[in-house]
């Protein structure tokens, strides 16, 4: 021991080992051992060749690792990473693909979905477009038959089965256009119907059922034809595909109307 060292008495040097080999010891240890190696160098020595010694310890105890064991550990290391890796990729990609698939299979079909509804809507759109311009054409017609000078207005009252019916028929010859509107109907039970017919092509065809007069201003347009007739019938509630003429109310000639409308000019 250094001549300026302090003196190193018994009980420090139990402390020393104390505090090396305790090993329920916590920090306090270290910064006791700490403050007293700063004050004794010969201690220092002391310590560091205890430090030496319990290297080679552990050194001389270690076993090493057998080299052969070591190279096959590295192999598969190697082998198995960048199979894991590959199949990770694999399992992206597919993933990727299933998604891809499940986006085009949703697309195409809200693709068709949105050409079925633009086709609808541009059928809607050409209906919209025909019925205005039928009923455009129909105020058209219905103007020149009521304000045209040509045109024959002919009162028509039903026979015995229907004597309060009254309907206004209009005839252009021509414009080759025929109008009529039904001003009264007399009521019937509720299994019974009025129904309109008039001649096309040497048949009957129904210009449709007339059971409730809710519009008396009512325009009915009906085929012309200088030899056609017309008939008003009572049928059986909803109508009608071939007309009952033993149950007719009125009959209306398009040629006794002209003919008596020539005689009284």
């Amino acid at each position: 021991m250094s001549a300026q060292d302090p003196k190193f008495d018994n009980t420090q040097q139990e402390e020393l080992y104390k505090a090396l080999f305790d090993l329920d010891k916590d920090e306090l240890n270290s910064s006791k051992i700490d403050e007293i190696i700063a004050a004794h160098s010969e201690i220092q020595k002391h310590y560091d060749e205890q430090q030496e010694a319990l290297q080679f310890l552990i050194a001389s105890k270690a076993k090493p690792c057998d080299p052969k064991v070591l190279e096959q550990s590295l192999k598969a290391v190697r082998r198995h990473q960048p199979q894991n890796f590959g199949k990770i990729i694999q399992y992206v990609a597919a993933s990727v693909a299933v998604l891809l698939g499940i986006l085009s299979v949703q697309l195409y079909q809200s693709n068709l979905q949105l050409k079925a509804e633009q086709v609808l809507v541009q059928s809607q759109i050409v209906n919209l477009e025909e019925d205005v311009n039928v009923q455009l054409e129909d105020l058209r017609n219905q103007y020149i038959v009521l304000n045209s000078p040509h045109t024959i207005k002919k009162t028509i009252t039903g026979n015995s089965r229907a004597k309060q019916l009254k309907a206004i028929a209009y005839i252009n010859p021509i414009k080759k256009l025929s109008y009529i509107n039904v001003q009264n109907l007399p009521k019937l039970t509720q299994d019974k119907c009025y129904q309109i017919w008039t001649e096309v092509n040497g048949g009957l065809v129904s210009l449709g059922v007339i059971k409730n007069l809710e519009d008396p201003e009512k325009m009915l347009r009906m085929p012309y034809a200088e030899n056609a007739l017309s008939f008003i019938t009572i049928e059986n509630d909803g109508g009608n595909f071939t007309p009952n003429l033993i149950n007719q109310v009125a009959k209306i000639s398009y040629q006794n109307i002209i003919e008596a409308d020539k005689v009284s000019l």
